[in-house]
């Protein structure tokens, strides 16, 4: 891949949200890997909000990278999922609302409220 052309793409689908790049999206952001700026990819799948996304960004949610220290990348998953609020986002939202790590549990339980749930 040519990771820095694909942080144009990125740019671009962030600039003009799509569910016509979810699924390019979901596969990078599948892979785990340190290439790319996995938190830009989960902002722009909450600026598009299509429910094809949920399992990649409840996967994306559970995974912790070195780098991540505070959760922050969990944090966005959780923003992403409530902002495209399907039964199904919700519900990984409230698993994450009983997790172990504060950073995350803090931001569902505050997402879970602002939601009305």
């Amino acid at each position: 891949m040519d990771w820095p052309l694909f942080e144009r793409y990125v740019l671009v689908a962030h600039r003009r949200p799509s569910r016509a790049y979810t699924a390019a999206l979901c596969d990078v952001l599948a892979r785990h890997g340190d290439e790319v700026n996995n938190e830009d990819i989960v902002d722009v799948l909450a600026e598009i909000r299509d429910p094809a996304a949920v399992g990649f960004l409840a996967d994306t949610l559970w995974w912790q990278p070195p780098w991540d220290e505070f959760h922050q990348l969990a944090v966005k998953c959780v923003w992403a999922l409530v902002a495209i609020g399907t039964p199904e986002a919700f519900a990984v939202v409230c698993e994450a609302a009983v997790c172990e790590a504060e950073e995350i549990r803090e931001a569902a339980l505050r997402q879970l409220d602002v939601a009305g749930r």
